[in-house]
Parts: structure tokens; C-alpha cells; sequence
């Protein structure tokens, strides 16, 4: 990369890196419907921002920048994605306070429906956003006026990281690309293929047939909440006592009665039961027609399975946060449970020997919606709101995810601003290095030691090899995503029986 004037001045690099990358190339996201998505604006010389000439935030929203906002935006979240140091970061380089509304994912749902005037931004999932839109509860969001827009990988708009690849899956249920779009603006898009409950607001732009958009129309321009960051999701297992490699083990573990006692699930109906549905599936207790939409048949099918597991101890307990899943593992009261990547790497940071398993049934993809709440009003909360979301795709947020395992959306941009920034914007006292993204997402062996989840120096030693391999390799084979089902009330009710049992 050229050497550019803030490479020689570090206060205008870390000015200029707190701006973000600056994403104006208007590259394929949409196919030949570019213009369309970017309002025809012409495509500009990628590099990373300069202090003196560009702010994402005032770019994306038409030059209005709000300076005036000196509130505390408030964020409800689960926690993973907000660490002390990226709600630090974002605080000094916003210039207003965050107030993190921390809450299980179950909680989330429930405050969203029951209160949206308790959050300002719902920084969610897919499947959350989905389940709830028909509440009016959420904000339209305007891609327009969200820069990294035309940056995103495909894998949002189209469904798959390779459009057309017959070597990705589109994988069942709540992928992104069936539930993000909204009908407003839109002409003879069909209802959602994932059939959200109690909406057709939500569309669907790619036909799964032929793998091109329907009738060739543009893509829609809002979206219920746009997707950061996303992940493939599996199990992960303690070595010492299942001494496999990450490809042989399959969904079908949590229910391998040799580890009774030893298995959690989560307690979230829309990650348990399609998790618990593939292992029932791949063991053949039952014939599901398709985990990510299950019918009330066979969720009672599935429940009753479950429930009788349950009964003959196979399951420790459920785990409802990062920490409950991380301690019970750790302290070896649970030798495999399906855990968010970001937990996987800080037990392999503390020295605990797991692994993350690569399902031969397939991963569980998983993927960001952050959206905004409808009690959000007067216009200086809503540009903050666009501030915050503008600079979750900046350079800093994308590199600290990628330490806990998760991709960025527009991740191909994030090498540009390590190699600028990496070494002014150290985390837990480690810059940032290329070595790291070469590692982290294309798969390839680690040239040294690497910085852990923690920032402890080589805690990933030299010569590893990501379980699962690259990006490309590890969400092309999501077979599932995580999903409440068009009957997701009965979905929620039956689960719920379960933990009762």
C-alpha cells in the first residue's frame, strides 16, 4: 500500500482512521443494478480516509453532520460485539456516550416488542429483526445513506459469498438475504421464501431457482436493520474428552449419549432447535422436511425427543450469555455446547485445549441486523443513530471482531486499514497485523505467533490453521441459519415447554 501523508503524521492518521475507511467504490454487490443501489454516484480511487478531506458520517448523510447530538445513545446488545474497548473507541471517536442495554438474545426480542422507547439501537440478528418487524417497533434503515452499502460482500444481497456458486450453499431459514429487505419503494418483489411471522413486508430480491434477481429489478433500499458482522456457528468441544478432529464432529454429538451430563444448548428457540433439528435429523430419530422452517408437527416431534433426553440427563443445562458459556465449558461441567465463535476464542485464549468443530451436516450461519428503534424521533438522535452504524464498518470495529472470530460484512476493505492504522489503534496492548486477517480469513497458516481473543502474545502459535478454513470455505457450507420459524410463537411455546420439563 502507498505511503500516504498520515503514515508520517500520527495525528492526522488516527484522525483519518477514525473516520473509517473511506468506501466509495461502487463495485458489484447487486450485479448490473449498481446504479441503482448507490444512486448513481460514480466510483472514486479506493484508499483509507483522510482527515482533511472526508468523514463517512457526514458523506453518508447528505454532508449533515450531528455535531449538536450530546445525548447518550442508548444500544441494546448482547455484549459480544461491544467490549470495553470497541464501546471506548466509538465514544471517543463519535463524540457522544453509549449506554449498553445488555440483554440475552430471548430478552432482547421480548424488549423490542414490550418497549421500544428502553433502546435507540437494536444491535440484533437477522432472525431477531425478522421476528419482530411486524410489531412497528423498528425503523425502516436506508442503505443510502449507509457508505459501506456497495462495499458488502454478495453474501447479504444474494445469498452466497460466490453468486451462482453451486459449490455455496444458500443454506435454510433466516439467511440475511431473505430477511432483511423491506417492501417500501419496491415493485413485484415476492414475500420472503423464510415467511417472517406476521409480515409480507419483508422481500425477497434473489430467486433461489435461478440465481439472479427477480425480473432483474433493483435491489430494495431498506432493509430492517443492516448486517456488521456474521459468523458460522458450530460446536465447541473440550479434547481431552472428545479426542476428534473438528471435522468428525457432527450436530449429531448432542445427542451421543456418552457425553450425558456433559452437553448444553442455548437457550434461544431459534439457535436450539435447528441445532437440536440437524442432530435429531443426521442421527434419524426423526425426518425433518427442513430444519430452518419446521412445521407444528415437527416441532412437537422434535420436543418430545428432546424432552426425553432431557429426562435420561444428557443435557447439563442451557446457556443464555457469552460468560455462561464460556465458565461451563472452562470449568468442565460441559464438555460440548453450540457457542458463539467469540467464546470458543476466549477459552482457547485461556488455555482450556477445545476445538471448533466443522460439521459434516454443515455450519449454522449467523449474521448481524443492527436496526433502529421507532421511538427514535427527533432528527439529531436519528443522524447519531447513522453515525454509530457508519462506524461499525470502520477499520477498528471490523479488526476487534475479527479477534473473537467474526467477519465484518465488508471485510475485504478491513486489510486496507490494518496495514494504515494497525499499529496506532493497538488492542488489549497488540497491533494489529495483515498476518492476523491472512489467518483469520483466508484460512492460512499462522506466519507467527498471533495475538489471542485477549491480546495475549502468541496465543495462537505460529503454523495454525483455522478450523474450517477461510471465509469462503466456512460460509459457503452454512446448511442453516439461525431462525424462528413462520410459526415461531408455537416455536417459542414449545421450547419453553421443554426447559420446563
Amino acid at each position: 500500500m502507498p505511503v500516504t501523508k498520515e503514515d508520517s503524521d500520527p495525528a492526522a492518521a488516527r484522525a483519518g482512521a477514525r473516520a473509517g475507511i473511506r468506501l466509495t467504490r461502487r463495485r458489484l454487490l447487486a450485479g448490473g443494478v449498481t446504479a441503482a443501489v448507490s444512486g448513481g454516484v460514480t466510483a472514486a480511487v479506493s484508499q483509507p480516509a483522510r482527515a482533511d478531506s472526508h468523514a463517512p458520517a457526514a458523506a453518508a448523510d447528505g454532508g449533515r453532520r450531528p455535531d449538536g447530538f450530546k445525548g447518550v445513545l442508548r444500544v441494546s446488545a448482547v455484549g459480544v460485539e461491544w467490549s470495553a474497548a470497541i464501546r471506548d473507541q466509538a465514544q471517543r471517536d463519535l463524540g457522544f456516550a453509549l449506554e449498553l442495554v445488555l440483554l440475552t438474545s430471548v430478552e432482547q426480542v421480548a424488549r423490542v416488542l414490550a418497549a421500544p422507547d428502553s433502546f435507540d439501537v437494536l444491535s440484533g440478528s437477522v432472525y431477531q429483526a425478522a421476528r419482530v418487524w411486524a410489531s412497528h417497533h423498528l425503523l425502516p434503515v436506508d442503505t443510502r445513506r449507509i457508505e459501506a452499502w456497495p462495499d458488502l460482500y454478495p453474501l447479504f444481497a444474494w445469498g452466497k459469498l460466490v453468486p451462482g456458486s453451486k459449490r455455496c450453499r444458500y443454506g435454510v431459514g433466516d439467511a440475511p438475504f431473505r430477511t432483511l429487505f423491506l417492501r417500501a419503494g419496491t415493485h413485484g418483489l415476492p414475500p420472503s421464501s423464510a415467511r417472517p411471522p406476521g409480515t409480507r413486508d419483508i422481500v425477497q430480491w434473489i430467486d433461489e431457482r435461478t440465481d439472479r434477481p427477480y425480473g432483474g429489478r433493483p435491489m430494495p433500499r431498506h432493509v430492517v436493520g443492516v448486517p456488521v458482522h456474521f459468523a458460522a456457528e458450530s460446536i465447541c468441544y473440550r479434547l481431552d474428552v472428545i479426542p476428534k478432529l473438528p471435522s468428525r464432529v457432527s450436530w449429531a454429538e448432542l445427542l451421543n449419549r456418552r457425553w450425558r451430563s456433559r452437553v448444553a444448548l442455548q437457550a434461544d428457540p431459534a439457535t436450539a432447535l435447528v441445532d437440536a433439528g440437524t442432530a435429531a435429523r443426521a442421527l434419524g430419530l426423526m425426518r425433518i422436511e427442513n430444519v430452518g422452517s419446521m412445521t407444528r408437527p415437527e416441532i412437537d416431534r422434535l420436543v418430545k425427543i428432546l424432552t426425553a433426553y432431557r429426562r435420561q440427563g444428557q443435557f447439563r443445562t442451557v446457556w443464555s450469555s457469552f460468560n455462561d458459556s464460556v465458565n461451563l465449558i472452562a470449568s468442565k461441567d460441559v464438555a460440548l455446547a453450540p457457542v458463539w465463535p467469540a467464546a470458543a476464542a476466549r477459552l482457547a485464549a485461556e488455555g482450556i485445549h477445545v476445538r471448533y468443530a466443522v460439521p459434516p451436516e454443515g455450519y449454522r450461519g449467523t449474521c448481524s441486523a443492527i436496526g433502529i428503534s421507532a421511538s427514535v424521533r427527533d432528527r439529531a438522535t436519528l443522524d447519531a443513530c447513522y453515525r454509530l452504524l457508519n462506524w461499525m464498518y470502520g477499520g477498528f470495529f471490523g479488526a476487534a471482531m475479527m479477534r473473537q472470530g467474526y467477519y465484518v460484512a465488508n471485510g475485504e476493505r478491513l486489510p486496507e486499514w490494518i496495514a494504515s492504522y494497525g499499529a496506532l489503534f493497538p488492542l488489549n496492548g497488540q497491533e494489529l497485523r495483515l498476518a492476523e486477517y491472512a489467518y483469520w480469513y483466508r484460512g492460512g497458516r499462522a506466519a507467527r505467533g498471533l495475538p489471542d481473543a485477549t491480546g495475549g502474545t502468541g496465543g495462537i502459535p505460529r503454523g495454525s490453521l483455522r478450523e474450517g478454513g477461510s471465509l469462503r470455505a466456512r460460509m459457503c457450507r452454512c446448511s442453516a441459519w439461525s431462525t424462528y420459524f413462520p410459526a415461531a410463537d408455537y416455536q417459542v411455546k414449545r421450547f419453553d415447554d421443554f426447559l420446563s420439563t
